[in-house]
């Protein structure tokens, strides 16, 4: 599609030209045809009206790392984000598996022994996720196709893609979409007890205990939902004890993040009653998210495909599609810890 057929201005037309010449010089023809790149940066920029002139980005400051921050807890609390993947296969990272041998020595003493490290590999499989809009053609009419897709991009359907790279980071089921940290059977996980368990101050240290005695790194992150928060400040707790949960999003002294991306509907057999399991659990995760790596391929854009003549055209809709092409990986999967069976009731 010619960057005029968008009703773009001449200004604007030349612009969104050359980046998209750019895109496809560097990372090929998109893969289906009709559609063209859309930079993330145009997505992004202010819109105060609806005209061919505000297409013109007010906010080309940066990175799609920065623009992706608002909307994903996860890379807020410190993911690595890797963009402009040009081949559509696996992304690796290799890591070594064993720490190196350390030995103190003297001038006199033996020789150094030497310790081989093993190496092993964090392969990041690429997904991708649709999004589908139906525009009113009176809005298109009123302003134009690029318009449109500007104002949508920016908007709700940024967000909500977004959240869902987010929500697949912690709890993917890894069948269609991006395995989760709470999914991932190579990730540890504690119990709160057999029936489940507060969120108290004995499962919280629990928690802090079995990632810090396998994993130094960084400074971790706990990620929980509305609920356990509730409880968590309801909690008592011995006298002398700080309070678990701080004005200021702090759990233990480390940061916390309050998603609904953390579930809050598992289910545990219950002994005492085999035909009525125990519902309603909620799951913690605890972390150093700077071992996540967000994957993104193509041009650090996304892809756009544009249809006035879908199923709804006749109904005065045009179809706008929205790819975006995303994996997720742990580099070091000691560094998290999860906890799946959380009760939360008052």
């Amino acid at each position: 599609m010619k960057t005029t057929e968008l009703g773009l201005n001449r200004e604007a037309s030349d612009y969104a030209t050359a980046l998209n010449q750019m895109f496809r010089t560097n990372f090929g023809e998109p893969r289906r045809s009709g559609a063209y790149y859309f930079p993330f940066v145009l997505g992004r920029r202010d819109l105060t009206t609806i005209t061919a002139e505000s297409l013109v980005a007010s906010r080309f400051d940066g990175g799609i790392i920065e623009a992706l921050r608002p909307h994903s807890g996860v890379i807020a609390a410190g993911a690595q984000v890797i963009t402009g993947l040009k081949r559509h296969g696996n992304y690796v990272v290799p890591r070594i598996d064993n720490a190196p041998m350390l030995t103190w020595i003297d001038d006199v003493g033996p020789g150094v022994p030497t310790g081989d490290p093993d190496f092993d590999q964090c392969v990041i499989k690429p997904y991708t996720l649709c999004a589908n809009i139906n525009i009113s053609r009176l809005l298109i009419k009123g302003a134009s196709v690029a318009d449109s897709i500007a104002a949508a991009l920016s908007g709700e359907v940024q967000r909500e893609m977004l959240a869902e790279v987010d929500r697949v980071a912690i709890a993917g089921t890894g069948v269609g979409q991006p395995l989760g940290i709470l999914n991932d059977p190579d990730v540890y996980r504690t119990s709160a007890g057999g029936l489940g368990g507060d969120p108290d101050h004995v499962l919280l240290t629990d928690l802090e205990d079995a990632i810090g005695s396998v994993y130094v790194g960084n400074d971790l992150t706990w990620f929980v939902n509305a609920a356990t928060r509730r409880k968590i400040r309801r909690t008592p707790v011995d006298p002398g004890i700080d309070p678990l949960w701080r004005g200021r999003n702090e759990l233990l002294g480390y940061t916390a993040a309050v998603t609904e991306h953390i579930p809050g509907d598992g289910e545990k057999p219950n002994p005492g009653s085999p035909g009525s399991p125990i519902q309603n659990l909620s799951s913690i995760v605890l972390g150093d998210f700077s071992r996540a790596t967000v994957a993104i391929w193509g041009a650090p854009a996304f892809e756009v495909l544009f249809n006035p003549y879908g199923e709804n055209a006749l109904s005065g809709k045009a179809q706008l599609s929205v790819f975006l092409h995303v994996g997720i990986g742990l580099r070091r999967k000691e560094a998290f810890v999860t906890c799946r069976d959380v009760i939360t009731e008052l």
